[in-house]
């Protein structure tokens, strides 16, 4: 996101440049900002050892062209193909029916290439949203290393679909800035490790901006679809708010099981034992490694050191005590 800033600044001042042969000083103050921003966070000589690999945690791909294609192989078919496509799968087929919905706003108004280029489109999509379900249960690693490449195609003709509409309703830049955010934040994933769903959180949101530019889209082209939104939007406020209810409630629960085991283990540590049971947190899947497994020395090495836990002292995860 510190680079995407960077780009994002620079991207503002040559754009409002072009439409109004002017510069403004907030645009220039934001960029100025975002480099000075960029330029302390990289002199940090954290940066450095990663760059140099010398980190034990974080790392980014170097060495031949064949171990550079590795990483980005590994990165995507592990991790960015499930946290950027495959768990978004509501997500997918809000984007499905929004382009659907505009392929048939736009059909009278095509040529013929693009009416065909566009159904084309729109059938990759659906086919991959179909074969996102299917489950390779005597194969797994196999299976989901297909459903990966199938994405691939699907997300180019996504792109293709969107951006050719929005050339049809004069929505062309916002659209392609929308996109190309998405693109810019995702690319360094594909060289660095460990990445995990909290490196995925600003894409999602730039992927729901997109569905917002669609829905623009589609009531450019049928106004009158406006009178259905406001059933709508209480439909959407009211799901909102059950979300907004739920994290609330998860992150309440991660957090006092967190402060819980910590004053647990104080305990057992004053007590002078030496190995103490480190309880999981009950919504682990919402947290990034909140419980450190015994092989992994430096994510464990951290845990003790933040919470003030004496080195000599061996953890055991457990997912319930044994007292």
């Amino acid at each position: 996101m510190t680079i995407y800033n960077v780009l994002l600044g620079i991207f503002a001042i040559v754009l409002i440049f072009v439409r109004t042969r002017k510069f403004y000083i907030q645009y220039v103050s934001y960029a100025l900002g975002a480099i000075t921003g960029a330029a302390v966070m990289f002199s940090n000589s954290a940066y450095g050892l990663i760059t140099d690999n010398a980190d034990a945690y974080r790392s980014i791909a170097s060495g031949s062209l064949n171990d550079l294609i590795g990483r980005m192989m590994n990165n995507y078919v592990n991790e960015i193909y499930n946290n950027a496509f495959k768990d978004n799968i509501c997500l997918n087929i809000v984007l499905l029916l929004l382009c659907w919905m505009i392929f048939r706003a736009l059909k009278n108004k095509e040529n013929t290439f693009m009416l065909h280029l566009r159904r084309v489109c729109l059938a990759i999509m659906a086919l991959y949203i179909l074969f996102s379900f299917v489950r390779f249960d005597y194969d797994e690693e196999a299976g989901i290393f297909i459903q990966a490449m199938a994405a691939v195609p699907a997300v180019i003709a996504m792109m293709v679909f969107i951006l050719t509409a929005a050339k049809e309703t004069g929505d062309l830049i916002e659209v392609s800035f929308t996109a190309a955010s998405v693109v810019c934040i995702i690319l360094p994933l594909f060289v660095v490790t460990p990445i995990g769903g909290r490196c995925f959180v600003p894409s999602y949101i730039f992927f729901v901006l997109l569905t917002n530019e669609l829905a623009g889209m589609l009531l450019k082209l049928k106004p009158d679809y406006e009178k259905y939104l406001g059933s709508s939007k209480k439909i959407l406020l009211g799901m909102s708010l059950l979300c907004f209810a739920f994290y609330i409630f998860v992150c309440t629960g991660n957090y006092r099981a967190e402060k819980e085991r910590a004053e647990y283990i104080r305990e057992k540590a004053a007590l002078g034992e030496t190995e103490i049971e480190l309880l999981h947190c009950p919504y682990e899947t919402y947290l990034w490694r909140a419980t450190p497994e015994r092989i992994e020395t430096e994510n464990l090495r951290r845990y003790k050191l933040f919470y003030g836990i004496p080195e000599e002292i061996t953890l055991i995860p457990v997912y319930e005590y044994t007292e």
